[in-house]
């Protein structure tokens, strides 16, 4: 790795709306059910569409994943020389303009190490505790979020931090919620746009829509960071992509 080490992440954001007709599988395509016994001239026929829309924005903050790991001959040892670290990384980040909020621990364990001598019965060598956090870089200028994210990498990684797992781009939940409508009326407006054109192509007129579904969530990529920590202790620089929300939607409209 360089001196700079550069993080090229491809960063999509996914909202997948699974929609299902009767057979539980989302698909295009032309149906005629009788709701009258058959060989009667009152028939009920539909057609059935799927939609996809998307909309793309730039990310505005970035979750850095990271775990202090520490061995002790006890466990209590372990467990202070994990604590030390964790104080001297909090002080650092609130300097750094990381407010006690966008710090937070997202699993706290400590567990015995175990050798095999001989291939006899293991004993316990010592412990181990692991502190895994997530930090969140949210800049005042979201043009400098990779910058910033890199700068605040090369602080955690020079406390003693021994493990980031991986890093990823996101937006905040007012965005995602807004890029989620956003992309769930273009999937809609698309599943119209096909279905009138494959309603001329069979010369039938669309009367109205019997049912519309849609289910998704949506799915960050996170990017891991690769290489050792003392190549990262070099300026680290991240470059965020673009957060992409898509829908889908399965509409079956009546036909005459």
């Amino acid at each position: 790795m360089s001196a700079n080490s550069r993080l090229l992440p491809s960063v999509t954001v996914g909202l997948l709306v699974i929609l299902a007709a009767a057979t539980g599988m989302a698909y295009s395509g032309f149906t005629s059910n009788a709701n009258t016994s058959p060989g009667t001239a009152n028939e009920v026929k539909r057609i059935t569409v799927t939609g996809i829309g998307e909309v793309k924005t730039i990310p505005d903050r970035t979750r850095i994943f990271v775990t202090i790991v520490t061995r002790g001959a006890t466990a209590e040892e372990a467990s202070s020389l994990n604590a030390e670290i964790f104080q001297k990384l909090s002080a650092a980040l609130t300097d750094a303009g990381i407010t006690r909020d966008r710090l937070e621990t997202s699993s706290y364990n400590i567990s015995p190490v175990y050798e095999y001598p001989d291939r006899s019965k293991p004993i316990i060598v010592g412990y181990e505790a692991r502190h895994s956090l997530i930090v969140t870089v949210v800049p005042e200028n979201v043009a400098a979020l990779g910058e910033e994210s890199g700068k605040i990498i090369d602080i955690i990684v020079a406390q003693g931090v021994n493990q980031i797992e991986h890093v990823e781009f996101t937006v905040s939940n007012e965005t995602r919620n807004r890029l989620k409508d956003d992309a769930l009326k273009a999937a809609i407006t698309s599943a119209k746009s096909k279905a009138d054109l494959m309603a001329q192509s069979l010369g039938v007129r669309i009367t109205g829509v019997q049912s519309i579904s849609e289910a998704g969530f949506i799915e960050p990529y996170a990017p891991v960071i690769r290489g050792s920590l003392d190549e990262l202790k070099a300026a680290t620089e991240v470059v965020p992509g673009t957060v992409t929300v898509s829908a889908s939607v399965s509409v079956v409209y009546v036909l005459e």
